[in-house]
């Protein structure tokens, strides 16, 4: 199994560039095992901060500690 992260970076970001990642991530994963197969991937996303707020404060990701 692989283990691919998302890495969140400190400054300004765009929340499709994470979320689009980890959702296009885990459904290719998903149909993967629909298909009778096991996982391939295991997905997380990291960064330096424990929380980033995203479009104004409406929107916050609270990656794991690298």
């Amino acid at each position: 199994m692989k283990h691919v992260t998302i890495v969140v970076p400190k400054g300004k970001t765009n929340l499709s560039s994470i979320t689009g990642s980890y959702e296009i991530l885990t459904r290719a994963n998903s149909y993967w095992q629909k298909m009778g197969n096991k996982p391939k991937m295991e997905i997380s996303i990291a960064g330096f901060m424990p929380e980033l707020k995203l479009d104004s404060g409406f929107f916050s990701i609270h990656p794991v500690d690298l």
